[in-house]
């Protein structure tokens, strides 16, 4: 490793955020990893000026959110079933071992083409050709769901955890 010299730290972790209660005495974050499922939808149509739109729970055990971008696709989340993973199986994983759930990815996919026009989706894991790409996160979430974002005590270190699906939004300013 090389050290770098710098006035202040950030540390920005995702879920892996949990690891830094073993580095600060004292220092507890309670959060956990949320895997979530979602896709990328390609539209067969132009989406222009469509709003966003939030589902309640349906018989798939789904609670679809859907976002209309402007290179006619659709993000679509809140596939449910989510599992919540504790400190000690988070810091086992490795990013590239987070995968969608497929037999969650199944019960959203029944439950979109329920609210949609496409009733024909292939699905590739990647987004080349397939009218779906399916992607896989882990989020983190504190037990009180508010974001930890602050500085540490005695330390020039500042925290930026939790933030949930929010990420980027909740970031320190």
């Amino acid at each position: 490793g090389e050290k770098v010299k710098g006035d202040v730290i950030v540390l920005a972790m995702g879920a892996w955020g949990v690891e830094t209660e073993d580095w600060f005495d004292s220092f507890r974050v309670p959060m956990v990893g949320i895997a979530s499922s979602s896709m990328i939808v390609k539209a067969t149509a132009s989406i222009t000026d469509a709003p966003a739109c939030f589902c309640s729970e349906d018989s798939n055990g789904c609670h679809l959110e859907m976002y209309p971008r402007p290179d006619n696709t659709v993000y679509v989340c809140g596939f449910g079933g989510s599992p919540h993973l504790k400190k000690e199986e988070v810091l086992k994983l490795n990013p590239d071992e987070i995968k969608p759930n497929q037999n969650r990815v199944l019960k959203a996919i029944d439950s979109f083409r329920h609210l949609s026009k496409l009733k024909s989706i292939s699905v590739s894991e990647s987004s080349n050709e397939a009218d779906l790409t399916l992607q896989c996160c882990l989020r983190p979430c504190t037990s009180d769901s508010l974001p930890m974002i602050g500085k540490l005590p005695g330390v020039d270190i500042y925290i930026a955890h939790g933030h949930n699906c929010w990420g980027i939004l909740w970031g320190p300013i």
